[in-house]
């Protein structure tokens, strides 16, 4: 069997059809074109800032896509809410039990924290999307058109950011740069590491389409993701996404068999194939400017290794500025250990503790950049979310990450024809593993996807209309 051939029982239909016709057919539609525009205005908004806000003495604030998430939110719940009553009631507002006391009692959380710490307005409606957008999800999930809108939408925005990317690499300069960073390749971002969550999310969502429908334009879109994900440098979205890679390849193992396997181990071996010649040919390409010399891709794989060793960690400075940062969340802990410091509020927290963190071996090892930072996210989401909103605010928000995954696990154990299903739930896993070391919750072109799939996934097993995705288009 060709690699390349689309299978017979697939028979997708036109992207302009489905956004023409797909507006009359269902509310659900009218919501996924509304989640659609919203990703690419996340994308396209630092474009349309003006340059002057991101520079001088105020290039220190949050970048402009943490600002609109909120309101993008907002306003999709709002036409959302709007939609489902007009269509049925009350009855399609509900999710499953355990997602609502999730959500709940992340919502009280929230608002305790906020009354009882120095809560900001961005921190404070960034972290209230969460549910939200997990709720669009899980909504959106039960017309499978909805989802396959969603997708393409995404696919092609992660199509567009991996090729700025490369266009970059070469010094093309078809998008505005507003970043701190220019020895180093963003994309569209304003942080490298921003560019790297990003595609390591991506790229196990990537994967799974072209293994599930193979075709040249997600086989490109795959290599695509897989390079703009090694020239961001980013260390830990490369662990995350071998991790996911790992979880993909043992769900095809475990749960598919016969003819079904054999062809998608084909394309999986032509995938790695693919990105074995992209490392080969991007490993000697300069990817960070350190204070000593310029570092390449084979550098950073070998500073990745180099974090097991003792001896070379003590000079590792973003290492030593990720364990400062570690100490100082557990500080805040140790302080407010029930309701933390307030969402938004680590960054005035931290400059509280900043005389205390001076004596530390940490901080003398830092560069006097790094020591007169202001960071605004502890590098660690769990300690970061403890941090803020306490220990209750980790246990809400685990909640409302784990029962969707608990409910997709389920859906692919019972259906092993869900492919996509492994895929959303390696995409997860990616993310998860990232967010040990970074802030991914708080990138909102991570978070804004990664919490539509979260509702996805807690969709799959309560309804048996969406075990006919496999055999359609949700994945084109």
């Amino acid at each position: 069997m060709k690699l390349w051939a689309r299978q017979e029982e697939v028979n997708p239909r036109t992207s302009w059809n489905t956004w023409r016709k797909g507006l009359g057919d269902a509310p659900r539609r009218g919501v996924s074109v509304g989640v659609s525009f919203a990703f690419w205005g996340l994308l396209v908004m630092p474009a349309l800032w003006p340059a002057h806000w991101l520079a001088g003495p105020h290039q220190w604030l949050p970048g402009p896509r943490e600002w609109v998430l909120p309101g993008l939110v907002l306003s999709l719940l709002l036409h959302g809410i709007l939609v489902c009553l007009r269509q049925r009631g009350l009855q399609p507002l509900v999710p499953p039990a355990l997602m609502l006391w999730s959500a709940g009692l992340w919502t009280l959380v929230l608002s305790l924290s906020a009354a009882s710490g120095s809560a900001t307005a961005l921190g404070l409606g960034t972290q209230a999307c969460w549910p939200v957008l997990i709720w669009l999800g899980w909504w959106m999930a039960g017309d499978v058109t909805a989802v396959t809108m969603a997708a393409r939408a995404i696919g092609i925005g992660s199509l567009t950011i991996g090729s700025i990317a490369l266009s970059q690499l070469y010094g093309i300069e078809v998008w505005p740069r507003s970043d701190s960073f220019p020895d180093r390749i963003v994309s569209v971002f304003s942080n490298p590491n921003h560019l790297g969550s990003f595609s390591a999310f991506v790229l196990p969502l990537a994967s799974v389409a072209y293994l599930r429908v193979a075709s040249g334009w997600r086989w490109l879109l795959c290599a695509v993701i897989y390079a703009a994900l090694l020239l961001a440098g980013s260390r830990g979205a490369w662990v995350g996404a071998v991790g996911a890679l790992v979880l993909i390849s043992a769900g095809i193992g475990l749960c598919l068999s016969g003819q079904m396997r054999t062809r998608i181990l084909r394309r999986g071996g032509l995938l790695l194939c693919t990105w074995l010649v992209t490392t080969l040919a991007l490993l000697n390409t300069p990817v960070l400017q350190s204070s000593e010399e310029e570092l390449s891709v084979a550098d950073r794989l070998q500073q990745t290794g180099d974090v097991l060793l003792a001896e070379k960690r003590s000079g590792d400075a973003t290492l030593q500025h990720r364990l400062l940062l570690w100490v100082a969340a557990s500080s805040m802990i140790r302080q407010s250990p029930a309701f933390g410091v307030g969402p938004g509020g680590f960054e005035s927290a931290y400059q509280q503790l900043r005389p205390t963190l001076r004596q530390r071996a940490e901080f003398q090892r830092l560069s006097p950049g790094q020591q007169s930072d202001r960071p605004r996210f502890a590098h660690n989401e769990p300690l970061h979310v403890a941090a803020e909103t306490g220990g209750l605010g980790l246990i809400a928000l685990a909640g409302c990450v784990f029962v969707p995954l608990f409910f997709g696990v389920r859906g692919a154990l019972r259906g092993p024809d869900l492919l996509w299903c492994q895929g959303g739930i390696a995409a997860v896993a990616t993310v998860l593993i990232h967010g040990l070391v970074s802030y991914p919750l708080h990138m909102p072109m991570t978070a804004y996807p990664l919490f539509l799939v979260l509702g996805i996934l807690l969709k799959v097993p309560s309804s048996a209309h969406l075990f006919t995705i496999f055999k359609k288009t949700v994945d084109s």
